[in-house]
């Protein structure tokens, strides 16, 4: 995994979606893998997108060494290739290695394919060297499954209100009390009584710690808090991890009036219903409010939110794009790129024939995965940033830097 740091943006004078990811890029030479890696090193590297807005038809693209886009095979793509998912399906996850899917049959029912070496697709009879699943597996619930994440190594989902994880456990993301990794599906307990959280209508998955939203717009963090991701000091040792499920505070009390969160490499983001943003984590462990000021549209109310491994993305009612972050990449999508993380929101431009420095705008859905990021403007998807294994569904580059600075439409859909 990727170890440099995220610098979540500070309160600055002037700092659910179809899919919630996070994530972090590599590169590989190899268009075509014959078998799974022994020692990987590629990771957030694919991508996963509905067609439309109404549409249930899953596409894929990028980095596929481990099955992870569902085709039934190892080879990865430079375009969108429709994933042939045994039921539609309506809502879906990409992990650094594996994707979920969320089903509306059988009781909304959750398929996942990719790697399976610490359990996070949940099959406990897939093991050893080829321990994945090139093509969507089912995964026993036991309920009504409603909402899905993807971490780093581990899945989470709501079921009948609560939250079951499986996976990679070692920092203790799955919540279950316990640092031991699962095959198969655990609840996720609450700190103190231990008892099921509850009352749950999404879930977000770092890297290697979780978050949950409830329906009454609280959030609970558990797992890594190495960086303050769960909103804690991480200089005290007792805060270092933590493997059961507590509410987040903010300025002294409980953070309140949430509807969507969002999970990083290593920072958390809360949306509020009036468009607040808040971020803790890698830069400052106490939740502070992102301003939008600066971009000179102060009374923009923010939509959406998505993160990726270290930057990340919100839409905003007029159909614009604010992105902050790294941008080593051009994952910020303004037509820059440098290794000084981006502190200030900036705008997410217009690519293709586009007026030079226009806006993109006539947005309405955004993904922000491990260094690249997808947004879809005016029916039509585009990506920018790393595009090293094809994770834009563009033509992987062999001179040049290898990654798009604006973006681009993705070829296929």
């Amino acid at each position: 995994m990727v170890s440099r740091k995220f610098f979540g943006l500070l309160a600055l004078a002037g700092l659910a979606t179809s899919a919630l990811l996070s994530g972090c890029g590599g590169s590989s030479s190899s268009d075509t893998v014959t078998s799974i890696p022994t020692s990987a090193t590629v990771f957030y590297a694919h991508s996963v997108a509905f067609k439309n807005s109404t549409s249930q038809t899953l596409y894929a693209w990028g980095y596929n060494g481990f099955g992870q886009l569902g085709l039934g095979d190892l080879e990865n793509r430079k375009v969108a290739v429709r994933v042939p998912t045994p039921v539609p399906v309506y809502r879906v996850a990409a992990g650094a290695d594996h994707t979920l899917a969320l089903a509306l049959a059988d009781l909304s029912s959750v398929y996942a394919w990719g790697s399976n070496n610490s359990g996070q697709i949940g099959q406990p009879t897939i093991t050893g060297a080829d321990a994945y699943s090139s093509s969507p597996v089912k995964i026993p619930l036991g309920g009504v499954v409603t909402n899905i994440a993807a971490g780093g190594f581990h899945s989470l989902a709501v079921v009948d209100g609560g939250v079951r994880g499986w996976g990679y456990n070692a920092k203790g993301q799955l919540g279950d009390n316990s640092f031991t990794s699962r095959t198969t599906p655990v609840a996720v307990l609450s700190t103190g009584d231990t008892l099921p959280i509850t009352g749950i209508s999404a879930v977000a998955a770092g890297s290697t710690y979780s978050l949950a939203l409830t329906s009454d717009g609280r959030v609970y963090a558990w797992g890594n808090n190495a960086n303050g991701q769960l909103a804690t000091d991480p200089t005290l040792p007792s805060n270092s991890s933590r493997s059961t499920a507590e509410l987040v505070q903010a300025d002294g009390a409980t953070l309140t009036g949430v509807i969507q969160i969002a999970a990083g490499g290593q920072t958390s983001y809360a949306l509020q219903s009036d468009g607040t943003v808040w971020t803790w984590g890698n830069n400052n462990y106490q939740p502070v409010k992102i301003s939008f000021a600066l971009l000179g549209t102060a009374a923009r109310k923010v939509e959406q939110i998505s993160a990726g491994w270290t930057h990340a993305l919100a839409r905003m009612d007029d159909g614009t794009i604010a992105s902050w972050g790294y941008n080593d990449k051009g994952q910020l999508g303004n037509n820059d790129s440098g290794t000084t993380p981006v502190t200030v929101p900036v705008r997410v431009l217009a690519g293709g024939s586009a007026v030079a420095g226009t806006v993109m705008a006539g947005v309405t859905d955004i993904i922000a995965f491990g260094d690249h990021s997808l947004a879809r403007s005016n029916g039509v998807w585009y990506g920018w940033g790393n595009n090293g294994n094809g994770q834009l569904g563009r033509p992987i580059s062999t001179s040049g830097e290898g990654f798009f600075r604006v973006p681009a439409p993705v070829l296929g859909l």
